[in-house]
């Protein structure tokens, strides 16, 4: 079995969002830099926390060669997303900016993401897809997914599956209960199947299973957080950012890695 060993610039990541709160000066963090970036005249990289007030700018060493081009994300604890791309000197000297000089409590997504990180340290395995003895064919997307009036809101997440029966079968992430199995019948138009009495709001690993025999799966696990309607907003919200935050991450960090990120993050909002 796989033992995922997390990049330097997610562990970099994990060490800048865990301290952040701390550090009274520091209002963000470098999500992701290309190029020759600086805070004043101090070189930035992936995880570096970022002091208020210091203007952020591409230093003078950068080479404008034909078709090149620098860009830098920087993640604010106030949950502001800041995205700089340019392409010459005159752009990016205008691409320059001033970072807050203070910012008052940190976010809910900051306090989820050190939760999400805290979770994944020496835990990596748990998180990161096992390879299913899979047909190959669209695997199910994490997410988010409302339980509405019985019903389990599955259509946004079967748009690339093809016409047909299914089942699919929730487990818990510990296996501490017995598995859940839904009967699929997809089309196109059809409404939202019901959901199983037994299948409540919570955590699942869900798996994608032909109806017929042999019930071969389809793709890899993926892990869902069942929400009722009345929680399911802020939550697919949440999980929507997060997926944002991490998806500047995949210069630097392995798409296991930041899968594994993004479960834990799941984990963390359904505490």
């Amino acid at each position: 079995m796989r033992t995922p060993v997390f990049t330097c610039a997610v562990i970099a990541l994990a060490g800048a969002i865990g301290v952040l709160g701390a550090q009274a000066k520091d209002v963000a963090f470098v999500v992701s830099v290309n190029g020759p970036w600086q805070i004043g005249s101090q070189p930035v990289r992936v995880g570096d926390r970022l002091a208020g007030g210091g203007r952020v700018s591409l230093g003078a060493s950068a080479d404008f060669r034909p078709n090149s081009s620098y860009d830098i994300t920087v993640w604010q604890i106030d949950d502001v997303k800041v995205a700089r791309h340019c392409y010459s000197r005159a752009s990016c000297d205008a691409a320059a900016w001033t970072l807050p000089a203070s910012i008052g409590t940190p976010s809910s997504l900051l306090a989820r993401f050190v939760d999400a990180f805290n979770r994944l340290r020496g835990h990596e395995e748990r998180y990161t897809a096992t390879q299913a003895r899979a047909l190959a064919a669209p695997v199910l997307a994490d997410a988010v997914v409302e339980a509405a009036r019985g019903q389990l809101a599955i259509r946004p997440l079967f748009t690339a599956i093809a016409p047909g029966r299914y089942v699919l079968v929730f487990r818990s992430p510990d296996a501490s209960a017995a598995e859940i199995r839904m009967n699929v019948d997809w089309r196109a138009g059809s409404p939202n199947p019901q959901m199983p009495s037994a299948l409540r709001p919570g955590l699942y690993v869900v798996a994608l299973l032909r109806a017929d025999p042999p019930q071969d799966q389809f793709g890899d696990d993926a892990w869902w957080l069942v929400q009722p309607t009345n929680t399911y907003a802020p939550a697919s919200k949440a999980f929507a950012d997060a997926v944002a935050a991490s998806d500047a991450w995949q210069r630097d960090a392995t798409p296991a890695d930041v899968s594994a990120f993004r479960r834990a993050y799941l984990e963390a909002l359904a505490r």
